[in-house]
C-alpha cells in the first residue's frame, strides 16, 4: 500500500510477436483489448 500522498510509478513494457503495431492502438477499441490498454498508456505517457 502507498502511504497517503505517496506516488506510484508504472513503466509498462510489452514485448513479443503479439504486440499490436502503433497504428492499431485506438481509444475506440474494445475496452478489454490490448489495443485499448496500449492506447491509454500512449495517451497518458506520450514520451
Amino acid at each position: 500500500m502507498l502511504p497517503s500522498g505517496g506516488r506510484f510509478f508504472l513503466q509498462p513494457m510489452v514485448f513479443g510477436p503479439n504486440v499490436p503495431s502503433g497504428t492499431e492502438f485506438s481509444l475506440r477499441a474494445d475496452l478489454d483489448s490490448d489495443e485499448y490498454a496500449l492506447a491509454l498508456m500512449s495517451w497518458g505517457n506520450p514520451g
